[in-house]
């Protein structure tokens, strides 16, 4: 998602070898024993943190076919009457409320939201 946003090929490459290589991009609750610890005195963690908090603020998120969530809602009832409790409080998007076989969601909606569930400010 961060290398989606940059124009530059060695851009992208960057930000994937940083963030994700070196699990800066992975929330504490993900981390097991000392990379725990790893993951609060990694230098690069802040500088890491910050580039999808900060440049990549409020850009629309648009799900690929294979990031989708596809379920069935129960009989009787739309993908929107069945996730219009739980899809506004969670973030994301039903991409087709009206549909009462297959439910599509996408868990983001705003980029915003992939660094809240990350745990990174």
């Amino acid at each position: 998602m961060l290398a989606s946003n940059s124009e530059a090929s060695e851009t992208q490459a960057i930000l994937d070898n940083l963030s994700f290589d070196t699990g800066v991009m992975q929330p504490p609750q993900a981390l097991r024993g000392v990379w725990i610890f790893m993951h609060c005195i990694f230098p690069l963690t802040s500088l890491v943190d910050g580039i999808p908090a900060t440049g990549m603020h409020a850009r629309p998120i648009e799900c690929a076919s294979n990031e989708l969530s596809r379920f069935a809602p129960p009989i009787g009832q739309t993908c929107g009457q069945y996730l219009s409790a739980d899809a506004p409080a969670d973030g994301g998007q039903v991409l087709n409320p009206e549909n009462t076989r297959t439910s599509e969601y996408c868990t983001l909606t705003v980029s915003d939201e992939f660094p809240a569930q990350a745990a990174i400010s």
